[in-house]
């Protein structure tokens, strides 16, 4: 039967789960005035037999009791046969309450839907045999905002966050609430499509908007919203003169059993050799440069230069962040000793003309063949840009021009040791 019904993700169990019935991991199950309006049919059946139905499904035969959405003389809904594949475990006798959706064939449930016993289902029905069947122009949407505080390698910190503004908009409306004490906001609405989003504190930001699909002017769309910290760690590099080093590649990472974990996203230091990390959630931190060099001590891992400037992590600076925080690190001393080389270059049609918006990567080259932990560097005005890299390493070259999906190989190879310095990118008339 098909798997997209109610939205899951199935994972590996032998590797991510100790437990294959763990397997399964549903999306967020959704409240039944917003379940009810996503299936084609809802109903109270007893199961009379299960039986096998190919190799994967089962088939559960039923009599049907009370049909409260859909048809009303659905007989059999398929299932997978395990709970590790969001198979519901129907057992023989048992009443339950059923949120099916049409498939080819029939219909199916699943693990992931708001199906369940029957004893189980006081709040649907009090939904289902009142409100889903009274005459209404609104539906509602509905959430809860909250504050989530991820602390890496830990249980995150979640609370409700009142007095937090909200905004619906859609279908020629824009609709504004306040969240109460709990947490919750509620906005009466025809069916349609709505965005979703709030106007974050200071020091926070919101993983992301959603979008709201009311289904119906008698059903609801519940969207939560979190939080997160926005945590900033600033401070500047220098190399051994005191000079500002700009177009750097530097990291963030976290102590871990092993070694270090990067979190988040590299970042270049800007022209004057300051930089910022942002969307920094709680935790102890070192800012850290690859060099690209392999650590004899740390097999498939290379050597990490730690703020202010040394190779030995007990020595670097730990970058205690509370909760939305800001920190500003000491100076990031680069040594000379650590081989970097500035790396300029164009990128330019093959008339000449300059490409500016051009996002220009490189990544070593063969046998590791990754994108260099640097993110990329982007072409001026005139097409020119420019990088900092460790300077005993090979390079490929890779560009991405304004509107591309991703970077296209260039057929080179930059050898800095051998002084290359200077990339000539020439794109081609298409």
């Amino acid at each position: 039967m098909p798997r997209r019904l109610f939205g899951f993700v199935v994972l590996f169990a032998a590797v991510f789960m100790p437990n294959a019935a763990d397997a399964c991991t549903c999306f967020e199950q959704k409240v039944a005035c917003e379940a009810a309006w996503d299936v084609d049919a809802v109903f109270v059946a007893q199961v009379v037999r299960v039986e096998r139905a190919g190799e994967r499904d089962l088939r559960v035969h039923l009599m049907p009791l009370e049909t409260l959405r859909g048809p009303s003389n659905i007989l059999s809904v398929n299932t997978a046969r395990s709970e590790s594949e969001c198979g519901y475990l129907f057992q023989a006798g048992e009443t339950y309450l059923i949120y099916a959706s049409a498939e080819a064939g029939g219909y199916g449930a699943g693990l992931c839907s708001r199906t369940r016993r029957l004893s189980e289902a006081a709040d649907d029905l009090e939904y289902l045999r009142t409100v889903a069947r009274t005459p209404s122009n609104f539906g509602v949407v509905r959430g809860t905002v909250w504050r989530t505080d991820r602390i890496f390698r830990g249980p995150p910190q979640r609370n409700p966050y009142p007095g937090v503004r909200v905004f619906v908009r859609g279908n020629g409306v824009q609709e504004e609430r306040e969240t109460d004490a709990r947490g919750r906001y509620e906005v009466p609405l025809p069916p349609g499509e709505y965005d979703v989003d709030v106007e974050a504190p200071e020091g926070l930001y919101p993983l992301s908007f959603r979008r709201a699909r009311l289904r119906s002017a008698r059903g609801c769309a519940e969207v939560d919203i979190s939080l997160h910290s926005d945590g900033r760690i600033r401070g500047r590099v220098v190399d051994a003169r005191g000079q500002p080093l700009g177009g750097l590649p530097l990291q963030l990472v976290v102590p871990v059993e092993t070694g270090f974990f990067r979190v988040g996203d590299s970042i270049a230091t800007a022209s004057d050799g300051t930089y910022e990390f942002t969307r920094v959630p709680p935790g102890t931190f070192y800012v850290t440069f690859d060099t690209l060099r392999p650590d004899s001590s740390r097999p498939w891992t290379t050597q990490q230069l730690f703020a202010p400037g040394t190779l030995n992590p007990d020595a670097g600076e730990a970058i205690v962040l509370p909760p939305a925080a800001r920190a500003t690190a000491a100076d990031f001393v680069l040594p000379d000793t650590a081989g970097v080389v500035r790396l300029t270059g164009q990128v330019r049609t093959a008339a000449g003309q300059p490409v500016p918006g051009a996002q220009v990567y490189l990544r070593t080259a063969s046998p590791t063949a990754r994108y260099f932990s640097g993110p990329p560097a982007v072409s001026d005005a005139n097409g020119e840009f420019s990088m900092i890299v460790p300077g005993d390493a090979d390079y490929k070259v890779a560009v991405a021009l304004p509107g591309d999906d991703q970077p296209r190989d260039e057929q080179r190879t930059v050898r800095p040791a051998q002084g290359d310095r200077f990339i000539d990118i020439v794109i081609p008339a298409k």
